[in-house]
This record gives structure tokens, sequence and C-alpha cells, in this order.
């Protein structure tokens, strides 16, 4: 399958499809390019390698965790001589490439990583995620070299907080699932005409619940101390957070609690 966008700066850009020979275990989203080796590796535990001039080394040391916990695998960072039947994962910074590529080779007992930047480890984090499966009692990944480089800078969600509440907590489990298929923004939709949602201390009234729709968790909001810390929580996952405060749209939350339209002279000073 391929998807053509039309218009603006999107023009003529492809999006490709897995190849067959391909199909399992499934990448998502797909690499720039795949070549797929004979075989594969099969191993019992995992050693990681990260250097410690790997940009953002102790988060992605916590993601490799992650990894492990989610799949089952025995591993451990930066030990000594591994173990029988362990498979070597290193991680390599290379000065040449750019922005989210990375380029991921898997052999027989190896697997190798090299990115220039935090995002281009992350993920190829995701992608040997993804490659990792559990076979009759211990795991294998496919012989196979990867190069890859996201099509879009921006890839992301919208979450419209302002229409309806969501937790700090629900919102971060939300950017830690999209995070393992490589999304990179959340846009929050911080105010909306039901209510508005962020913490402006010189304006209490603003997330007064009295002035919010009674049908969309009135009263609730985030404060400037939960945004800064979901704010690094997602960038911890390779992920920005682009607020949204709605001015001069959708501001009737706004002129219930302050008693005037944002488009007026009293309105103009706050």
């Amino acid at each position: 399958m391929l998807i053509y966008f039309s218009w603006g700066p999107l023009a003529g850009g492809v999006v490709t499809a897995p190849v067959p020979e391909f199909s399992s275990p499934a990448l998502i989203p797909y690499p720039s390019k795949v070549v797929r080796g004979a075989g594969e590796a099969g191993f019992r535990s995992v050693q990681v390698k990260v250097g410690s001039d790997v940009p953002g080394r102790d988060d992605l040391m916590k993601e490799i965790k992650d990894i492990f916990r989610t799949s089952g695998i025995q591993g451990s960072l930066n030990s000594g001589g591994a173990a029988e039947g362990a498979m070597t994962w290193e991680l390599f910074p290379d000065a040449r490439m750019k922005g989210e590529g990375y380029d991921l080779s898997v052999g027989l007992g190896k697997a190798t990583v090299r990115a220039g930047s935090f995002g281009g480890f992350f993920n190829a984090l995701q992608t040997l995620r993804q490659l990792v499966f559990n076979r009759e009692g211990e795991f294998a990944m496919p012989v196979v070299r990867i190069s890859d480089k996201p099509a879009f800078v921006l890839r992301g969600i919208m979450l419209d907080v302002g229409r309806y509440y969501m937790s700090p907590a629900l919102i971060k489990e939300v950017m830690r699932r999209l995070s393992r298929y490589k999304i990179n923004t959340l846009h929050l939709h911080l105010t909306d005409d039901p209510a508005w949602r962020l913490e402006v201390k010189k304006y209490p009234a603003l997330t007064d619940g009295a002035f919010h729709w009674k049908s969309r968790l009135p009263g609730r909001f985030y404060t400037q101390a939960q945004l800064k810390d979901l704010t690094d929580y997602c960038a911890r996952l390779n992920i920005q957070v682009i607020p949204e405060i709605d001015m001069p749209g959708h501001s009737q939350s706004f002129a219930r609690a302050m008693k005037t339209g944002m488009q007026t002279e009293k309105g103009f000073p706050y």
C-alpha cells in the first residue's frame, strides 16, 4: 500500500508498507530500509553495552530495562563478560547521523545500534523491542540490517483536555504506549469553551469549577507543577509537548470566569 499526500509541503510524500518476506514479526511503523538476512539469532539472555558518550544514556538504560520487563528477557547492563547463550546489544554514537535516524544490525550473538541523537537511539530501541520474540522457552530475533529515519518530523496525537479532563496518570500511560511506535509529539489542548484546565495563579477563577460545563468534570485542572512533570516525563520518551491555549477562539470559559470577553477593552489586559 502506498499513501500519497497531495497538499502543501507534504506533496509527493510516500509511506511504504511491509514487504511480504518480512511480515513477521511486525514492525510499526515500517522502517525506511530493511534487509533480511538468513535465519534467526537465538539467545537466553542479553548483555547491553552503552557507552558513557551515548546521548541520554540514563534514560536509554531505563528504556532497555523496560524492554527486559515487558518481554521477560533476563538482561544486564554494562557488566563483565557475557554468559553462555547471551546476546550482546551495543549502542554506539555516530556524529554523522542526523535527527532521529539510526542503523540497527542483528547477527548471531550481537545486535548493534548506531545513532547520532537520543531520539535516534530511542527509536532504534523501539524497533529492537518489536524484533524480539519468544520461541519455545528462549528468545530470538531475525538476522537483519535496518536503516531508518522518520518520514515526518512531527508524529503526534492531540488530547483535547479542555473539553474533557484526563488525569496526568492517564496521559502518561497513553504516551508511554505511543512512544513504542515512535510518536514524538503531544499536542495538549488546555482550554476550550467547556473549561480552562491550565493553572494561572494570578487568576484562580479560570480553573474554578463554577465556570466550567457541569458535564465535563468541572474544577479539574493541571497545576503548573503537574504540567512540568508531564513535560519532563514525555521528554524521557523522546516526546515534545506542544501546549495550546485558545485565544480568542473557544474562550467562553474565560468569559464566564473573568466576566468579560477576550476581545474587549476590559479583557485585553488579561
